[in-house]
């Protein structure tokens, strides 16, 4: 983690798809991956979260 991201925080960009439920975002500064759980909260993207997303972006793909 760099040290900006320490005292600062991250700086997080979108890196998902526009038309799905799941938002997936990733640092500027030190590339960490991150997305949202069910209630909203900011999560590291780690396996588990990585397969959920996949899940969803399969069986419940969204006609926005």
């Amino acid at each position: 983690m760099k040290i900006g991201c320490k005292l600062k925080g991250h700086n997080l960009e979108s890196i998902t798809k526009s038309n799905l439920l799941i938002k997936e975002y990733a640092c500027s500064a030190c590339g960490k991956k991150f997305t949202t759980d069910g209630y909203g909260n900011l999560v590291k993207l780690n396996s588990y979260w990585a397969k959920n997303n996949l899940f969803f972006e399969k069986n419940y793909k969204t006609a926005i």
